[in-house]
């Protein structure tokens, strides 16, 4: 056969295949063909898009045609490709104390479906081992696991991250210096994300003491390295010891990383105690005067059962919390070959709290009584029901038909910011298996437990259900104990339709990606019809400075506030579609990536309602112009800044200020070495024009030392600029001052004060106000950092020192000096904050009179019983007053009236002097305290008559007053 009949019959047999597959083609993943105007789409680098021609609207034979259209290559500038919308990248660089660049720097990387503290991924926060044993993706609740080395430049880059229902938790190494850990850091889902540089600094070292209330040293006490857990928003995070305490009661924990740290103790026969909060910082990486005081306390003991054969449960997880007042804590135990869980010591007569978690069992908790009388035998018994199977059944709403390989992901009653989308439906968490996927007949079954009480059920082509399953209560013991299998049907519906035509300057676009972002899950949640006080459903939420959607949270995190749920780019008609749409409220974000002819632009809102089924949109887009200038602080370059233009993306009215729309569109650039910046591809339109420092991720916080002076520059810098199509508008912006520092020294008596308590407040002209609050370190000093140029009125209080614990007063803190401090817009500024105390000996004497009183019918009435007796002391204005205090400052003291009280630390001044109590009338007293002496103070006060609305026990209200 010669080789012009060889080519025939081989072009012959690639013609048959061809016709073949177009005839038996199978169809396309989810189980069904792909409908009119549908599409299968997955977007970014290395995915291919299937886009389909969505044919001309209205009736006929013609638009029912179903043609695939496979577009031509799309020239793309690399550095404009995105990551797919469930995908993220992290970049960032890794620098030494002075800025100098790390080469070979260890980056390692863990992503988790929820937040994690170090513990749980078995990292110790405080002990510094490079060596330790990592998490692995063996771990139960690790869905990914990264690791990359820095560059030359101290760079380092992981590609294609899971960012749907994701938390990423980094860590960063590099030979003997401490370890720099984020976690629970947020991903931007279809976005590159630089965190900056992290600084890794030497490790530092924290000491202290654990005594008794008599300043007697604990031995074997277990302490406890809280972190942020021992702080506001993390008491829910269960605590592990880090270490014990030697016979002098003495603890050092060394390898810290820069950050805020509390100590908790606890020992057998008493309670758990806890320090003050400690920041070590680059500069100040030592501290070794920490003091835990315990209280005496009972240990507490209970017993797990099997609720059916009362059986011990052995290796039970179990958090403790005892109900003690104060700060709040949890610890984690696991019980014994007994069922026995013990916490080392609690307040008698307190409660404990357990929550419960055990392999076969429903979860539970319950709180148990501790009684000082029980000599070690178990406080309580929890019955643990074994856990139950729930069934669902999920099918077509409209055909009743079973749906196979509908998915169910489970998830937890605190849904967090990156939860909301999974909830809605919109993406599953990459790297996590689902709870259960539905059989041919559509079922499923799984525990009724009721740690992730909320199940989203998610099918190809349907809008997603969230049910709760059962016991759908609050998950206490009773509900538990009547759990019994159950089973429930779900039932999907069809979602919408949203088919795209994008045109511009009179012709249909190509290539144009368009991104659908979800605003809400209640479509009128932004329909101006509606109230105004509906919240939206803050999604993407900044929870780290708490700030959520501010203009300062554009400082890190220039996201438009919207999650991406679908990306795909028009095919060579300008038609683009996206399938399966539940219900809620969206915007589509467009931009033309092959150029800068057009400007990049939002539309909406889109309600997707309950019996929505297609919504035909179009949008065109505007010849773009371009935004250039310069961004100068002080008339200087304000180089390493950022530029931001922000839009309002909802046909909003935007004004200037600090003040964002609730839908924003954001485009930003970096400023140049010489202070230039370029944004070449910008809508025409109204954008607000603002530079602002960036992020710091190394410190998890703002980059200067308050929020309100960042949003303050940003409502006195920021400008409105009309961009007109093919025209270039040219701004100068103001840069932004990481702001003055405040140091400064304390002293009493000319002796430094350590931990007294130092306050400031500035406020503007316009009402605008800053304020800060520190406290001294052993040396009498402190610092303020971020502070707005200005007169700031400063004031600083302290507790009474006074050890003889016979004559200490109770009281809170009072202040000792007041005044103004101005801070320059350049430089830093001191103060020295200083008073000369006395100190006031009372004696109250009580005088019972002769004859008791009587009551209307001549009966004699016993004399009141004191419950509490209240000193106050004020300034007196017209004697003089007092200095460093204003007429309107009080100190309130409780003190015992059977003995002599000193109340010490007063500045010295002239004061009017309150006694009362439920037992006798108010009795004032004029007095004078001379700085460096002691005034002896004599109250006499009548007894009263028994009457009963005096017989009350009531503590006086114990604060200092400003």
């Amino acid at each position: 056969m010669n080789r012009n009949a060889t080519l025939v019959l081989a072009l012959m047999a690639l013609l048959a295949g061809a016709l073949g597959y177009l005839l038996f083609a199978p169809p396309v993943e989810g189980g069904e063909v792909l409908g009119m105007g549908q599409t299968e789409e997955t977007a970014g680098p290395g995915r291919s898009d299937a886009e389909l021609d969505l044919g001309p609207s209205g009736g006929g034979e013609e638009s029912e045609r179903v043609e695939i259209v496979v577009p031509g290559p799309i020239t793309t500038d690399p550095s404009l490709v995105r990551p797919a919308t469930d995908l993220t990248t992290l970049t960032g660089r890794v620098v030494d104390a002075d800025g100098r660049p790390l080469t070979g720097a260890e980056i390692e990387l863990w992503g988790s479906a929820s937040r994690l503290e170090p513990a749980e991924l078995g990292i110790e926060l405080a002990v510094f081992a490079p060596g330790a044993e990592r998490p692995t993706l063996d771990h139960p609740r690790v869905t990914s696991h990264r690791t990359a080395r820095t560059d030359g430049e101290g760079r380092f880059t992981f590609e294609e991250l899971p960012a749907l229902s994701t938390f990423l938790n980094l860590e960063a190494r590099h030979g003997q210096l401490a370890p720099l850990r984020v976690f629970a850091l947020e991903p931007r889902p279809g976005r590159a994300r630089d965190l900056g540089d992290l600084v890794l600094v030497a490790p530092g070292t924290l000491a202290g003491t654990v005594t008794t209330a008599e300043g007697l040293p604990v031995r074997n006490a277990e302490v406890y390295l809280g972190g942020e857990s021992f702080t506001a928003g993390r008491q829910d995070q269960p605590v592990r010891p880090i270490t014990t305490t030697d016979g002098r009661g003495a603890f050092q924990v060394a390898g810290l990383e820069p950050g805020v740290y509390a100590f908790g103790a606890v020992a057998q026969g008493f309670a758990m105690g806890f320090s003050r909060d400690v920041r070590l910082e680059p500069g100040e990486m030592a501290e070794d005067d920490i003091e835990i005081q315990l209280v005496p306390g009972f240990p507490a003991v209970i017993e797990l059962v099997d609720a059916d054969d009362q059986s011990a449960i052995v290796g039970a997880e179990v958090e403790l919390e005892p109900n003690q007042g104060g700060q709040t804590h949890r610890i984690a135990v696991t019980s014994d070959a007994f069922g026995l869980v013990r916490h080392p010591g609690v307040a008698a007569n307190g409660y404990l709290r357990a929550w419960v978690e055990a392999e076969g069992y429903l979860s539970t908790n319950s709180w148990v009584r501790v009684s000082e009388d029980k000599g070690g035998l178990p406080n309580g018994r929890l019955a643990l029901r074994s856990d139950k199977t729930l069934t669902l059944t999920v099918v077509d709403d409209e055909t009743d038909a079973p749906i196979a390989g509908a998915r169910i992901d489970a998830t937890q009653a605190g849904f967090g910011a990156l939860e909301g989308p999974v909830r809605a439906g919109f993406a599953v968490p990459l790297g996590v298996p689902p709870a259960a996927i539905t059989d041919a007949e559509g079922r499923a079954s799984l525990p009724m437990d009721r740690d992730q009480p909320y199940l989203t059920v998610t099918a190809e082509g349907y809008a997603p259900v969230t049910e709760t399953r059962v016991p759908r209560s609050s998950g206490n013991q009773r509900s538990a104990n009547r759990a019994e299998d159950s089973e429930f049907e779900v039932r999907l519906k069809r979602g919408a339709l949203l088919a795209i035509e994008v045109t511009g300057a009179g012709e249909r676009l190509a290539g144009v990606e368009v991104e659908l972002r979800l605003a809400h899950h209640d479509p009128a949640a932004d329909d101006p019809r509606e109230d105004e006080g509906r919240g939206r459903n803050g999604w993407r939420n900044n929870r780290r400075d708490q700030l959520d959607f501010e203009t300062s949270s554009l400082a890190w995190r220039t996201e438009e506030g919207l999650v991406p749920v679908r990306r795909t780019t028009t095919d060579g008609g300008g038609a683009a579609a996206f399938g399966g749409v539940p219900v809620g409220l969206y915007y589509l974000e467009l931009r033309m990536p092959s150029g800068d002819a057009f400007g990049p632009t939002s539309y909406g809102p889109i309600q997707v309602l309950a019996d929505t089924s297609r919504l035909d949109l179009e949008v065109e887009l505007l010849p773009a112009g371009a935004v250039e200038g310069v961004a100068l602080f002080r008339g200087e370059p304000a180089a390493g800044q950022r530029v931001l233009l922000i839009a309002a993306a909802n046909a909003e009215v935007l004004e200037a200020g600090s003040d964002l729309p609730d839908r924003a569109h954001v485009l930003e650039t970096d400023v140049a070495e010489d202070g230039s910046f370029a944004l070449p591809a910008v809508a025409p339109g109204t954008w607000k024009a603002v530079a602002l420092l960036p992020y710091s991720i190394a410190d998890h916080r703002l980059p200067i030392g308050s929020p309100q002076a960042l949003r303050y520059q940003l409502s006195q810098n920021a400008q409105l600029i009309e961009v007109v199509s093919g025209a270039t508008t040219t701004v100068t912006l103001e840069g932004q001052s990481r702001g003055a520092t405040l140091s400064g020294v304390a002293r009493i008596n000319h002796e430094p004060v350590r931990g007294a308590r130092i306050r400031g407040s500035w406020r503007s002209p316009d009402g605008s106000r800053q304020t800060f609050s520190t406290r001294t370190d052993a040396e009498g000093r402190f610092e303020a950092r971020g502070l707005l140029p200005g007169e700031w009125s400063v004031q600083a209080t302290t507790r009474s020192t006074t050890e003889d614990a016979e004559r200490q007063v109770n009281r809170s803190w009072i202040t000792f000096h007041r005044g103004a401090v101005f801070v320059p817009d350049t430089g830093d500024a001191w103060a020295e904050l200083s008073a000369e105390t006395g100190a006031v000996q009372l004696v109250v004497q009580v005088v019972e009179p002769e004859t008791k009183p009587v009551d209307s019918e001549g009966n004699e009435l016993d004399f009141a019983t004191p419950y509490y007796t209240r000193v106050q002391l004020r300034p007196d204005p017209e004697a003089g007053g007092v200095p460093g205090m204003s007429d309107d400052d009080a100190i309130d003291t409780w003190v015992n009236h059977k003995r002599t009280q000193l109340i010490d630390l007063l500045p010295g001044g002239h004061y009017r002097m309150s006694v009362q109590s439920n037992a006798w009338d108010e009795v004032t007293v004029k007095l004078r305290v001379v700085p460096g002496s002691e005034t002896k103070l004599e109250v006499e006060a009548t007894l009263k008559g028994e009457e009963p609305q005096q017989a009350i026990n009531t503590l006086p209200f114990d604060s200092f007053g400003y």
